[in-house]
């Protein structure tokens, strides 16, 4: 599964209904839970960013679609990051490495 950060903030609306962000979390945990993919944490944060996700999902694809159906309402804005872990990023140099290769 790819691996995504969401770093979001709250809209005017969200920060009004703030004593909801557990019960909203809990309602994206199952709804990316239907799309096949998995909530790993979600952490309220002080700084820049009011939340940070850290979501499981099959596909680009798929994380896309979760994203723009929680966005429909209106309560945050995200930016969201493809995370690679280290079996991921080796693999990643390595094509890199025989891209280059072929090159000369």
């Amino acid at each position: 599964m790819a691996t995504f950060v969401i770093l979001g903030n709250w809209t005017e609306k969200g920060a009004a209904e703030f004593a909801r962000a557990p019960a909203r979390a809990r309602a994206n945990e199952a709804a990316a839970a239907a799309m096949g993919g998995r909530i790993v944490a979600t952490y309220w944060t002080l700084g820049q960013y009011d939340f940070v996700s850290i979501v499981e999902a099959p596909s680009d694809e798929l994380m896309t679609a979760g994203l723009q159906a929680t966005g429909a309402g209106g309560t945050s804005h995200t930016e969201t990051l493809r995370a690679f872990d280290i079996g991921e990023m080796e693999s990643i140099i390595g094509t890199a490495q025989s891209a280059f290769a072929r090159r000369g």
